[in-house]
């Protein structure tokens, strides 16, 4: 209810928002671009004036984040002595919990700068939807044992409950993750087969033994798949992004030419100690990588 209410508050106060005018006259633009994390309190600026919007939005905040902190401490607890038998003094346990969360903040902001903060939240929702699957199955699991949980055991109707909020969670974060990522691969790696169905005869015994059909062959020319995957890359990979298959040496000129048809500034790169050949292909804008 609490994330449903965030949600509902969030999308009245911010939906549609182009701009805003402070009482002091002051006009405000927001974009693609803007580091919302700053500036979001000045949506209510014009309703509670600009010093009581950041005072309340920065309780909003911490409120938030120790809500979130003290909930997990429990839970940690709770398993580490419960389940796993790990008995640590509160102060060690405050200590390693704190230090875990924050710390690796701290480090990102430290190495990227203020600017990395925006991201960084954003990164942490993204992480906390992908792994709440992971916390809620084994606790359901748990917590519906009659065996574990002897006359603690959850009710019919609070287990369909939560089982049927674990499958609807579950189902939505693989229905919007895709379409999350697109546009956003900074280095796309593409190890598929590139052995033309003709050849795979003469490849060794041991391959053709013990490899699946669909591992090794890569089509006629070999590129099918290849093909595909640079037909594809532009709408997953952000500006300078990279794409990065492994050839043959004699397929790597025509492999080249298909990253060019399909957008990409295309390079054959070659080891000859490995033996190994490598076509990137990049897309417009500052390169990730030289």
């Amino acid at each position: 209810m609490a994330k449903a209410a965030i949600l509902v508050l969030a999308a009245m106060v911010f939906f549609g928002k182009t701009s805003v005018a402070l009482p002091s006259g002051l006009q405000v633009s927001f974009g693609p671009d803007s580091d919302w994390i700053r500036i979001a309190y000045l949506t209510l600026a014009p309703l509670l004036g600009t010093f009581l919007a950041s005072a309340l939005f920065a309780i909003a905040l911490l409120a938030s984040g120790q809500s979130s902190t003290i909930t997990g401490t429990l839970a940690g607890q709770v398993v580490m002595e419960g389940f796993m038998r790990w008995r640590l003094s509160p102060w060690a346990r405050r200590l390693v919990t704190r230090a875990l969360a924050i710390l690796p903040a701290v480090g990102v902001i430290a190495v990227r700068g203020n600017g990395s903060v925006t991201d960084l939240l954003t990164l942490s929702q993204v992480v906390l939807a992908l792994q709440l699957p992971f916390a809620m199955f084994p606790l359901l699991w748990f917590t519906s044992s009659r065996r574990r949980m002897g006359g603690w055991k959850t009710g019919p109707l609070l287990t369909a409950a939560g089982w049927a909020s674990a499958v609807l969670i579950t189902a939505m974060d693989l229905w919007a993750l895709p379409d999350s990522l697109r546009g956003r691969a900074g280095v796309l790696i593409c190890n598929a087969p590139y052995v033309p169905t003709t050849e795979i005869a003469f490849m060794p015994a041991e391959a053709r033994d013990h490899e699946a059909l669909m591992a090794l062959d890569g089509g006629a020319d070999g590129l099918a798949i290849l093909r595909r995957a640079a037909a594809e890359a532009g709408a997953w990979l952000a500006p300078g992004g990279v794409l990065l298959v492994e050839t043959s040496e004699r397929q790597a000129t025509a492999m080249a030419a298909v990253m060019t048809a399909a957008g990409l500034t295309a390079q054959v790169h070659e080891d000859d100690e490995s033996g190994a050949t490598v076509v990137t292909g990049v897309t417009a804008g500052d390169l990730a990588i030289s």
